[in-house]
């Protein structure tokens, strides 16, 4: 039969380890957390006792953070993140409300284009929640939406599709064409939009599918679509590395007006004729969260008062 007393760790004791960890001191996290220095102290020394090592080496300058407590850190990290996830939830699910809201969008997409209006918006709505914004490139955003690390994300359009809708619920916010940017030596860059096929005899830079697999079906179907297949000369493993690699006139990359660097004078940028991009958001059905439902409302207001294209 499973002894629960041989399990002594306690929550406090973990929050009180990742402290010092992230303190980098005793005193500082004793701070941090309200406790006496003594307090901290006991309680490390606790955990030590338990678990039969040393997660730290005591220097006189500095704390050094050993290589089993380095990997407990990471590790617990995580649980406490899934366990304060499950009281909000629980809270939810019992008709409270949840006091945080934790939204998702792409590091290489502009804030202000649409998140910064929204977030004041909401403001309004529900002064009360606290929001916490994190960047993170396309495929973490959805991933961190899938495992509940985010209660709603915003992506780019193309991006939606690798979602699915069974537990999902996306809509489009913002729509443009999808657009190249250059050099400003390009040929291209004498139109004023550019077609599929005007692409045809260039060079692409691409993410690469390992990092993020929807761009690079993006392009492939893109090309396709116009009768050829792209000719990829540079992978990079981000979006904000394809401007970085445009080497000669000849080179190009797939983006839209969202893009943080769009309309940076040091190159060129057109919009592609009958194409589709975006900014949507996507949150799972299931979640029902006060805040969430509350910030769907604030996103149908600027939606009414912003066009779309």
């Amino acid at each position: 039969m499973f002894n629960l007393d041989a399990i002594n760790i306690n929550i406090t004791q973990m929050r009180v380890f990742i402290a010092v960890v992230e303190c980098d001191s005793f005193t500082r996290a004793s701070r941090l957390l309200n406790m006496t220095q003594s307090a901290v102290s006991k309680n490390i020394a606790a955990l030590e006792d338990y678990l039969g090592f040393q997660l730290f080496i005591r220097d006189k300058k500095r704390l050094i953070l050993t290589e089993t407590g380095r990997y407990l850190y990471m590790e617990w990290l995580d649980v406490l993140s899934h366990i304060d996830q499950s009281i909000d939830v629980a809270k939810s699910l019992q008709g409270g409300y949840a006091q945080d809201l934790r939204i998702g969008i792409l590091s290489t997409h502009k804030p202000g284009a649409y998140l910064y209006p929204i977030l004041e918006i909401y403001k309004i709505i529900n002064p009360d929640i606290n929001v916490h914004v994190e960047d993170c490139p396309s495929e973490e955003v959805r991933s961190k939406l899938i495992n509940g690390e985010f209660d709603i994300a915003f992506n780019v359009l193309y991006d939606m599709e690798e979602l699915g809708n069974q537990y999902f619920n996306s809509k489009v916010i913002r729509r443009c064409p999808l657009a190249i940017g250059m050099l400003k030596t390009c040929p291209l860059a004498k139109k004023e939009e550019v077609t599929l096929e005007d692409l045809k005899d260039y060079n692409f830079v691409s993410i690469s599918a390992r990092f993020t697999p929807a761009y690079y079906n993006m392009l492939k179907s893109l090309c396709v679509r116009a009768g050829f297949q792209p000719n990829i000369i540079s992978y990079t493993n981000n979006a904000s590395s394809q401007l970085l690699n445009l080497r000669s006139n000849r080179d190009l990359f797939v983006a839209d007006r969202f893009y943080t660097s769009y309309g940076d004078p040091y190159f060129e940028w057109r919009p592609i004729k009958d194409t589709s991009s975006g900014v949507t958001v996507s949150w799972k059905t299931d979640n029902i969260k006060k805040g969430l439902l509350d910030f769907l409302d604030a996103i149908d207001e600027f939606t009414s008062v912003s066009e779309l294209f």
